[in-house]
């Protein structure tokens, strides 16, 4: 994660451990973004919260904006009919306007009703789990310097009801995050064929009332609370949906979490994301990217810079969440399932579009200073008809012969032999001692490995 078009090929060679100038570690350098030489980064984005590097995100990109590039495919937006507009009078109310090139749609209400303002407006089409997604809006109505909610992006989905999301962007820049239930005190059980609720440490008199809905640590509503005894007993109005022993539990409520704002210090101070602007501004965007197995990165080009770990789901690998009674392995940052937007106090035009990433980029880390000059690549040798030079060694013997090898000229005392197999596999042989002639030599140490050990030609090489 972030899922999408990210594809990357890594190629990692492995060599003697040599020491680094004032620095830790051989050849190794961090892909946190921290040692990467900012000048050689090609179509890759070093986000400033975790300072993890991935592909540039596209709308990040030129082609996003540019007049030239279709908004097909990955660059394709949502348009105005992929939303159900719930307010009344529907989508009659609502219209958009297209920004330097045709599908580039931001959409807009055209009522002063408020009631249709601020009413849920419904992505049709369900969003996938975890899925990144692109907010962009205008403001229209631009005075105001409160910390009222501005919009509120919702997900929701049935089955996973302790997983419903909420990002509640406010006009001074700064986003509260919601998610699923309130946790209640203690535990509870439920028995079969019994519409009674037993608690342990519970505190059922100032936390629930008649009404409350509550639900077990997984998510399953248990029944509704028609009678509260004390404490630690009350009864359901019907019998208990399901039977739980002294597990946690919860009742359905929006739960804020956490509050993140501009003026906090929640990224990296080498971060590339501009903060100059404000939201107030002509177009702010936001990019939301479920990540890194419990992490919810957002990142916007106002300043707000944040990554929420939810603390309910599970790391290290596989990270997973519990659904139901089985653990998975699947992660839900964001279910799957209804995504809405909700526009309150005042005016925005909003675009909503997919996130995906470049798939092709390239980052190389900083120059690495070593005491001492590394060892060239190996050097595949032939002899003079182009075959594959021969060499044969055993476990029980310091020496190795050699067929069409020219031992004398090209290896010397201190040197490593290597071998490949036909698979191009490396065998590591031994350092040399000292070299008899061009088809014999000696090496300091017996080796791990004999020539009948190992499939295919053997080669012999040196670096």
């Amino acid at each position: 994660m972030p899922t999408g078009t990210e594809e990357l090929d890594i190629k990692v060679y492995i060599d003697y451990a040599q020491e680094r100038t004032n620095q830790k570690g051989p050849y190794v350098f961090a892909t946190d973004g921290t040692h990467i030489d900012q000048s050689s980064k090609t179509n890759c984005f070093i986000d400033p919260v975790t300072l993890s590097t991935f592909g540039m995100p596209l709308p990040m990109t030129k082609e996003w904006n540019d007049k030239t590039t279709p908004t097909t495919g990955n660059y394709s937006r949502f348009q105005i009919y992929d939303f159900t507009f719930t307010g009344t009078g529907g989508a009659v109310w609502w219209n958009f306007n297209q920004y330097k090139k045709p599908g580039n749609s931001y959409i807009f209400s055209i009522s002063d009703d408020a009631a249709i303002q601020s009413a849920p407006i419904e992505l049709t089409n369900d969003v996938i789990r975890n899925e990144p997604l692109f907010f962009s809006y205008s403001k229209l109505e631009k005075k105001g310097s409160d910390n009222q909610v501005s919009f509120k992006l919702n997900w929701k989905n049935s089955t996973n009801s302790d997983k419903d999301i909420q990002l509640h962007f406010r006009t001074d820049g700064s986003c509260d995050v919601y998610r699923g239930y309130v946790p209640l005190s203690g535990n509870i059980s439920t028995f079969a064929s019994s519409a009674v609720v037993s608690g342990h440490n519970t505190k059922f008199l100032t936390e629930v009332t008649v009404g409350t809905y509550i639900y077990d640590q997984y998510g399953r509503l248990l029944g509704q609370v028609a009678n509260i005894v004390n404490n630690f007993n009350l009864d359901l109005y019907s019998n208990a949906a399901f039977i739980v022993t002294d597990v946690l539990y919860n009742k359905k409520q929006p739960n804020i979490i956490q509050t993140y704002s501009r003026t906090e210090s929640n990224y990296n101070t080498s971060k590339p994301v501009s903060t100059s602007t404000t939201p107030n501004d002509q177009f702010n965007d936001i990019y939301i990217i479920p990540c890194r197995g419990r992490d919810l990165l957002v990142l916007t080009s106002f300043g707000l810079n944040f990554c929420h770990s939810f603390n309910d789901l599970n790391v290290p690998n596989p990270p997973g969440n519990v659904t139901f009674l089985t653990p998975s392995e699947d992660p839900i940052i964001t279910p799957s399932g209804k995504f809405s937007i909700e526009i309150l106090n005042g005016k925005i035009a909003f675009q909503l579009a997919k996130l995906y990433f470049l798939s092709k980029w390239t980052a190389f880390s900083q120059t690495i200073k070593t005491p001492n000059i590394p060892p060239v690549l190996p050097t595949f040798y032939k002899d003079i008809s182009g075959n594959a030079t021969v060499i044969n060694f055993d476990t029980q013997s310091t020496t190795v012969v050699g067929t069409s090898t020219s031992f004398l000229t090209e290896l010397n005392p201190g040197d490593r032999l290597l071998a490949y197999n036909e698979d191009y596999q490396t065998i590591p042989i031994g350092i040399v001692d000292f070299v008899t002639d061009d088809l014999s030599l000696s090496l300091v140490d017996f080796p791990q490995f004999s020539s009948v050990d190992c499939s295919g030609n053997i080669s012999g090489d040196v670096r």
